[in-house]
């Protein structure tokens, strides 16, 4: 005899309403993966839940988080953190939790949005949830941390020696062209 676990409410408005340093982006990414486990174990007691996370995920990258600006020309010049949050100075340790909160999140939305019946416009949620978190973790994993500089983030990063690696976005705006988004958000 198994008994199911007791409910926990679920607060969606626990989640802080935009980021504007790097430490709100992490309480931000730490609370809407709290949200998500929380609505992921409680499948007995809560109605459509993958249906609510993709909605979490959604609302976190595309409005509770600031995207990424672009570098500065040439290899090696950065941006200042007053410009762009993540691209604070941080830590290897505060690089690596960034990067785990990125990879749970994302294997959340894949897991429910997967399971959701395809739409035409769960494809434009399908496409731009997944590209804002790849555009988090590519500016994440290019700062060189202050105290331990991973080996992958500097050959990433490229030095004045050797150029760097870079993603790729064309295929995914051909595709995104034909792709029916029914709020703003989703455009940027």
């Amino acid at each position: 005899a198994h008994d199911l676990p007791r409910y926990l409410p679920l607060d969606f408005l626990s989640q802080p309403a935009a980021a504007t340093s790097l430490a709100e982006a992490v309480s931000v990414l730490r609370e809407c993966d709290l949200l998500c486990t929380t609505t992921a174990v409680q499948a007995h007691s809560v109605l459509n839940t993958n249906f609510l996370k993709v909605a979490l995920i959604q609302h976190t990258f595309t409005c509770a988080l600031p995207m990424p600006k672009p570098e500065g020309e040439g290899v090696g010049a950065v941006l200042s953190e007053r410009v762009c949050l993540w691209r604070t100075p941080m830590l290897y340790a505060q690089q690596l939790d960034l990067m785990l909160l990125l990879q749970r999140i994302c294997e959340h939305f894949a897991a429910s949005a997967l399971s959701i019946d395809h739409t035409r416009s769960l494809d434009g949620v399908r496409m731009a949830v997944p590209a804002c978190i790849a555009a988090v973790a590519d500016v994440v994993m290019r700062q060189i941390a202050t105290d331990k500089p991973s080996r992958v983030c500097v050959r990433l990063r490229g030095t004045h020696d050797s150029s760097g690696y870079t993603i790729g976005a064309a295929e995914l705006a051909r595709q995104a062209a034909a792709v029916p988004v029914h709020t703003p958000e989703l455009n940027t």
